[in-house]
């Protein structure tokens, strides 16, 4: 299954950054949002979208 990331400001349901890349597994987008966590230390809360 693919996936994309919808990133929130923490406590918000605002959308903060917008990435626009798909994701092959599930595993790539876990890796994504390790280092979007990494670069942005608890600023934001990330989501897992399933993509058809």
């Amino acid at each position: 299954m693919r996936y994309k990331i919808r990133v929130y400001h923490i406590n918000t349901n605002n959308e903060a950054i917008a990435v626009r890349e798909v994701f092959e597994s599930k595993e790539a987008v876990e890796v994504a949002i390790a280092d979007l966590n990494i670069k942005y230390p608890g600023e934001y809360d990330y989501v897992k979208v399933p993509v058809r």
